[in-house]
């Protein structure tokens, strides 16, 4: 059995668990990046529906930002803020017209099941049960607006961020969360796992161990046996920055902070990382 072992030593971050990345952002000067202790996220200010949203959230390695603390909602809000949103591009109309931002929370597959599941795969955190009349599940963190949820014509099931206070209905205050209809194309708040300092990915007969340092610029790719390999930097429009064969050492000096997917072809089997460079 032969073993190939992969070491990277850089200033990146990793998320194994990926998929293809796609330019879902039209123009990455509409992302404003901000980080909460060593969570990362971006405000992307590209109107989308729910579901596009969570789409573009998965396809760049993260997920629709979740809030599960008062504490996290305060920081969110603060850097939300400063973020130079034009209101009038992110609005609801079922909302009363008020701006918005999408969350990671949703009760589409069982009505009034609220769950942070902002990568839709319904194991998420439930954190409410019911509509405005129903409770926090365990005691879990909420910041409904009044007379919120309310599902109003039985066709909202996504939770949005308020970006404004607001009049209609019972009414609402900046950061407060409503339930919307997914259909309404707004802003989107992506969030990223904590950085991981290491993993060990077993494919098929090869074993890929990764290890990540920060404060280097150089990519070390070691191997317990001359197997061949091939790897591929693709920057976050799609396009390769860094092909090479068989070289155990990659330089990085040149690499642009953002979001990165690294690619190693071994034996005809190939692994996909997402590499996140500060």
């Amino acid at each position: 059995m032969k073993k190939f072992t992969l070491l990277l030593t850089s200033c990146f971050f990793f998320n194994h668990h990926a998929k293809s990345q796609s330019a879902c952002v039209s123009n990455l000067n509409n992302i404003y990046s901000f980080t909460i202790g060593a969570t990362k996220f971006e405000l992307v200010k590209e109107a989308k529906t729910w579901k596009e949203a969570l789409n573009c959230a998965i396809s760049r390695g993260g997920k629709l930002a979740e809030i599960d603390s008062e504490q996290k909602q305060k920081d969110i809000l603060k850097n939300v803020s400063l973020a130079g949103i034009k209101l009038d591009l992110t609005r609801a109309k079922d909302g009363d017209n008020a701006a918005y931002i999408w969350m990671g929370a949703t009760d589409a597959s069982e009505e009034g099941k609220w769950l942070w599941d902002g990568e839709y795969n319904n194991i998420g955190l439930h954190f409410w049960s019911g509509d405005a009349s129903g409770i926090a599940v365990n005691n879990n963190y909420t910041n409904w607006a009044a007379a919120q949820p309310n599902d109003y014509q039985l066709q909202q099931d996504c939770l949005g961020f308020a970006l404004e206070n607001w009049t209609g209905g019972s009414g609402g205050m900046l950061g407060q969360w409503n339930d919307l209809n997914g259909n309404h194309q707004l802003y989107y708040l992506i969030e990223y796992s904590k950085p991981v300092t290491s993993i060990l990915y077993n494919m098929d007969n090869n074993t890929i161990q990764i290890e990540c340092l920060q404060h280097l610029s150089l990519l070390k790719i070691n191997h317990s046996q001359a197997a061949s390999f091939r790897c591929f930097l693709y920057n976050p429009l799609g396009e390769i920055v860094i092909e090479s064969s068989n070289q155990s050492e990659i330089p990085l000096n040149n690499i642009s902070p953002g979001l990165y997917i690294f690619t190693v072809i071994c034996e005809n089997k190939t692994s996909v990382y997402r590499l996140l460079k500060e």
